[in-house]
């Protein structure tokens, strides 16, 4: 019986110990500016498509839409048309960790937003490769990285 007694105390001891760590550890990154959030990463889908004789890349949900917000950790979709090859070049790596990317016909090229993304406006090229002319999105296309 008292074997169960000793045990019973260590349990109880080794716990406090654990919670006061993990509470240190929780308080450290709130001190080094590393903030635990409950915040979902969203998925942006957008498309090349020709309107009014130019080639644009819109929100494929909402095309009307040309100002894409993100945040580090989102996915970003693009959709090449069946006619052509996508091809991107993205000014600084740090947004997607890519400099430049191809999306075949008709296929999609996913890519995860940095966490070291710029934040703010962050431009990128995309050149429609069968008709040998960049795609329009806010003329260049952006995303807009918030925090």
């Amino acid at each position: 019986m008292r074997f169960l007694h000793y045990i019973t105390i260590i349990a109880i001891g080794l716990a406090g110990i654990i919670v006061t760590s993990c509470n240190e550890v929780e308080n450290n990154d709130v001190e080094n500016g590393i903030q635990s959030t409950d915040r979902v990463a969203e998925r942006h889908e957008l498309s090349a498509v020709m309107e009014d004789g130019e080639w644009k890349i819109v929100d494929t949900e909402d095309p009307d839409n040309v100002e894409i917000v993100v945040a580090p950790g989102d996915t970003v979709v693009w959709n090449a048309p069946p006619e052509s090859e996508l091809y991107f070049q993205f000014m600084d790596d740090r947004l997607t960790g890519e400099f430049t990317e191809v999306a075949s016909r008709g296929e999609s090229v996913s890519l995860i937003i940095g966490e070291r993304a710029k934040e703010g406006d962050n431009p990128y090229a995309a050149f429609v490769i069968n008709d040998s002319t960049y795609a329009r999105g806010e003329s260049p296309p952006r995303m807009i990285v918030r925090r």
